[in-house]
């Protein structure tokens, strides 16, 4: 027997990516280079963060598969009241996903009080993610 780290309903396609972030905080948004559903997990010991999906869905439960189409959704995040937390998506791409940490529009990193990076755009606070 083969061990599964991905849900079962969850099929990594050509441009299968994951993406791994601490104490990540999105604005509202769509993902618009996802293709098909997401699969987002919650790690750690934190309190608030809770994805918030426009059709009214709320993901806060930790250490299970949340499924999500969120290319199709509007989707963000509540301000992380504590500790840290981990999340980990896979996803699917329209084309090959980056392979080096990167920063997306509107994501801060509680805490952290540096200066946005120039690529990011004003506004933009730094944050810890890995696109595999």
């Amino acid at each position: 027997m083969r061990a599964r780290l991905l849900p079962e309903w969850f099929v990594p396609g050509e441009f299968f990516g994951v993406t791994l972030n601490r104490n990540t905080v999105c604005r509202p948004h769509r993902d618009k280079k996802n293709v098909g559903e997401s699969a987002i997990m919650f790690l750690g010991d934190f309190e608030g963060g809770a994805l918030l999906l426009e059709d009214g869905r709320r993901f806060e439960k930790r250490g299970m598969w949340h499924r999500y189409d969120g290319r199709a959704l509007l989707h963000w995040n509540e301000d992380i009241t504590a500790r840290t937390k981990y999340s980990v998506i896979a996803h699917n791409n329209e084309a090959r996903p980056l392979v080096y940490p990167y920063k997306k529009a509107g994501q801060k990193v509680k805490g952290e009080d540096a200066a946005p990076d120039s690529e990011a755009g004003a506004g933009q606070r730094g944050q810890e993610a890995q696109g595999l």
